[in-house]
């Protein structure tokens, strides 16, 4: 089984009917939820990328939609990303590598 890739816009403005000081926990949860139902994956991981953005602004106020690409493997684990999140990480990676190499 090849890899599965799609770019979904997960909705969170039903995220302001729960209380205050809930709304970013719950908000994570359902970024979660979101990604098993429609990848029909067994288990979910989800970059710090997409928690950071999902918390910025703090608890209470969680964006009332998030865009991300979410990558289903062989082993039926659905990985969460921002767009572009994952070529920036792998650039930091081989800039950290190089680095080591000259020392």
């Amino acid at each position: 089984m090849a890899n599965l890739e799609r770019i979904y816009t997960i909705p969170l403005g039903d995220m302001y009917e729960i209380v205050r000081q809930k709304r970013g926990k719950r908000a994570v949860k359902e970024v979660k939820a979101f990604a098993l139902r429609h990848m029909k994956a067994e288990a979910v991981k989800m970059s710090e990328g997409v928690n950071s953005l999902i918390l910025r602004d703090g608890i209470q106020k969680p964006p009332r939609r998030i865009k991300v690409r979410i990558v289903k493997d062989e082993k039926s684990l659905a990985k969460i990303w921002l767009i572009g999140e994952e070529e920036k990480q792998k650039e930091i990676a081989e800039k950290k590598k190089k680095a080591e190499e000259s020392v």
